[in-house]
């Protein structure tokens, strides 16, 4: 099955935790043989959520970049 995954997905990766989502949810959703699509408006949305974590010192900037080129490369 084909799926367009929301935001809140990724937010993980980029070292947002989400209560109630496990942290590689869509690698398990790639393993159960799902295709996973992510959008240019949620890579745009992760960098904006990680700017705002970033500058309140939560994450380091380098660690929302490791995160959106992982998604972005694959």
């Amino acid at each position: 099955m084909k799926l367009l995954l929301d935001t809140t997905y990724f937010l993980p990766v980029i070292g947002i935790t989400v209560k109630n989502l496990p942290k590689d949810a869509p690698l398990q959703l790639i393993q159960k043989g799902h295709k996973i699509f992510i959008s240019k408006i949620t890579i745009f949305e992760l960098s904006a959520k990680g700017a705002k974590h970033a500058a309140s010192g939560i994450i380091s900037p380098e660690r929302i970049t490791r995160g959106i080129r992982a998604i972005a490369l694959r």
